[in-house]
């Protein structure tokens, strides 16, 4: 039993060696491609952007939708899109956009629906690769929560370094999540000319709501105000059939926003989208589908603008 004990102990000690140095060894070749590091260019977009402005908020149900040429045609506004994983979570992106929010900006936030169950507001995997990848000195203004969530990432990230294909790999094969397919308003575009791809849809959504993601929200939308903008809530593009599987949970979140005193621009069924405009996702439109869902949320901020 001892020689067991011994045994696990120097597993144990050697498991958290690697993820020590890990730690310490430089981001990889790999992961210095990462959409992750989108998030620089979008920050020097909302500090340099010249008013009247568009801020759209989300993940890649706004990153991978979104035509803002539109905007600049229909509107006459100045988009910024900053969406780029939903898995860096609500906090984080409205935490870093207030620093650069001016008075007029009209924001919009388009969140997928699971940001209101669990944890998934805080962040996972990709909220640990900005932080340990592209912005280290942001740690010390995270909450508790997305430092546990981080936490819980770390022995991945870690040892992830250690992985030949981190180093040996085919830029052209990482396709539409590189730092370099977004164009000058933010958008992932890369994907515009691409043919779509097989996936499975969504399953239900988790039975009980986080409450607090909505106090946090609306902590967001006053934090907003104050700073002489207004913040409106839209509802993300979604494939039909994960949107009927879902369809129990995306009410749940529907009915607990409308208790709040935000400002919606549409409902989750007018972005209900068919199959045939689906690129690699559920929450994913080929080109076709991102000028169909962009106009429907042009139409829907010009009635509220009225």
């Amino acid at each position: 039993m001892k020689k067991v004990t011994q045994r696990l102990s120097f597993f144990v000690s050697i498991v958290f060696l690697l993820i020590g140095i890990g730690l310490l060894l430089p981001t990889t070749p790999r992961a210095s491609t990462s959409y992750v590091f989108e998030k620089l260019e979008m920050d020097e977009l909302l500090k340099n952007t010249e008013s009247p402005r568009i801020i759209l908020i989300g993940g890649s149900n706004i990153s991978l939708t979104i035509n803002s040429q539109i905007f600049v045609d229909s509107l006459e506004l100045n988009p910024i899109n900053t969406g780029i994983t939903a898995n860096i979570g609500f906090v984080y992106m409205f935490d870093n956009t207030l620093k650069y929010i001016r008075p007029g900006d009209i924001v919009v936030a388009s969140l997928e629906y699971d940001h209101f169950y669990g944890q998934a507001a805080y962040g996972g995997s990709d909220l640990a690769r900005i932080i340990l990848d592209v912005a280290p000195k942001e740690f010390f203004g995270l909450r508790r929560q997305q430092i546990y969530n981080i936490l819980l990432e770390m022995p991945y990230y870690s040892l992830s370094k250690f992985k030949p294909n981190e180093y040996f790999f085919r830029r052209d094969s990482l396709e539409i999540y590189d730092r370099e397919a977004f164009n000058r308003y933010g958008d992932n575009s890369k994907h515009w000319n691409r043919q779509p791809k097989n996936f499975e849809p969504r399953g239900p959504l988790p039975s009980k709501l986080n409450r607090f993601s909505f106090e946090l929200l609306r902590e967001f939308k006053l934090a907003i105000e104050r700073k002489g903008a207004n913040l409106y809530i839209t509802f993300p593009a979604l494939q039909a059939k994960s949107f009927e599987n879902q369809k129990a949970g995306i009410k749940a979140v529907e009915n607990e926003l409308r208790k709040y005193d935000f400002v919606f621009l549409g409902s989750p069924e007018r972005y209900i989208m068919p199959d045939s405009l689906m690129f690699d996702s559920p929450y994913h439109l080929i080109k076709t589908g991102v000028d169909l869902r962009t106009n429907l949320l042009v139409e829907d901020l010009k009635m509220a603008l009225k």
